[in-house]
């Protein structure tokens, strides 16, 4: 079960699953339309059914009725075994059909939830087998807060990812050319890049300040950052235009605004900067490093357990030891070579798609034996 239509961060792993693991039979519910929720509706394997999640109100106790007998009829009918929420807010739809028909639930954690809000969606009688976090540091932020029958061997941590080696087969010179025309941004310049959504937790402005500080020398380093839409606050995008602006850097630091294809991004930067404050995973920087693209930052919760290279990581707001290492990389051939070999081989090894997919299926078979 899942909000998203689309293929994006939350639902990659589920792509693998259902296309790596074709001798299952899936019912996928979705509440909304889109290209990859019709792409696995093809396939032989998968029902795809357009469901609404609504979180049930007591209050109003024929909705929740009609609501609840939905569902149970739904996962009566599709012979479902296990009930796979991708992301846990859907469990408040769901979990009083599951009770009663008695199916086990698995369910993704998504974000860091509050002992308040982790009470009142997974206690009391309606409960899930398993717990699955994205990274060590979700869990460590979240599990103290959870039920207690959700600690121990009832939750664990799978990650998170995609196709990394579609993502690197899609690298081109072409690319290369055409983004940075587009930007007029020099050919054989030093490009460092960063990708998030606009907001102020993702510290952008830092990121400017990092362009600012190396292009105190002599040589220019030009800066982009993508992201933008509707995935920005309007108000903390206009202050770091208007920071780009006041410190001269308009023509070298490039807000590109939401780039729905991201292989041109990532093909033609030199070096990524995650700036972020907190993130339960980190894909574009898991995509960065899979592209061959060095990549440092803060800490930003599990962005140092993305990277894994302590030297790679920065402490939150250190701007000089973020700068220092861009300036490293930047000058240091050899070091930029070993960390952009050993950076790949660790996604490639660790976070690829269809290896997590791989540890949901062996999830699904403990819980069926349970």
């Amino acid at each position: 079960m899942t909000h998203s239509a689309s293929l994006r961060s939350t639902t990659c792993v589920l792509d693998a699953l259902v296309k790596n693991k074709p001798e299952h039979q899936y019912t996928v519910a979705c509440s909304q339309s889109g290209s990859w929720i019709d792409d696995i509706g093809k396939l032989p394997h998968v029902k795809v059914i357009k469901a609404a999640f609504k979180i049930p109100d007591l209050s109003k106790p024929f909705s929740f009725i009609k609501d609840t007998i939905f569902w149970v009829r739904l996962l009566r009918s599709q012979k479902i075994d296990i009930i796979h929420v991708n992301e846990h807010e859907i469990f408040t739809s769901i979990r009083y059909a599951a009770l009663l028909t008695q199916i086990p639930v698995v369910s993704g954690i998504r974000f860091v939830l509050n002992k308040s809000y982790a009470h009142w969606l997974f206690g009391g009688k309606c409960k899930v087998k398993k717990a699955m976090f994205t990274s060590h540091d979700q869990y460590s932020k979240c599990i103290e807060h959870f039920p207690d029958y959700l600690k121990g061997d009832k939750s664990t941590v799978i990650g998170n990812g995609r196709d990394y080696k579609a993502l690197v087969g899609s690298y081109s010179d072409q690319k290369v050319v055409l983004f940075r025309d587009r930007y007029s941004i020099p050919q054989n310049s030093f490009l460092i890049g960063t990708a998030s959504s606009i907001r102020p937790r993702k510290k952008i402005e830092d990121f400017v300040d990092v362009l600012a500080r190396l292009n105190q020398g002599r040589n220019t380093v030009y800066g982009v950052s993508a992201g933008g839409g509707k995935y920005a606050d309007p108000d903390y995008e206009l202050s770091i235009k208007e920071k780009i602006k006041r410190l001269g850097l308009s023509d070298i630091v490039i807000m590109t605004g939401n780039l729905d294809d991201l292989s041109e991004f990532y093909s033609s930067i030199d070096i990524f900067i995650s700036t972020s404050e907190l993130e339960t995973f980190g894909m574009s920087v898991s995509e960065a490093m899979a592209m061959s693209v060095p990549t440092i930052g803060y800490t930003g919760g599990s962005v140092q357990e993305v990277i894994g290279n302590k030297w790679c990581i920065a402490e939150n707001g250190d701007l000089d030891s973020l700068t220092e290492k861009a300036h490293t990389l930047i000058n240091d051939p050899m070091m930029y070579k070993n960390i952009q070999r050993a950076q790949k081989k660790r996604i490639l090894d660790n976070f690829d798609a269809p290896i997590l997919a791989g540890r949901i299926d062996a999830i699904y078979k403990e819980v069926s034996n349970s």
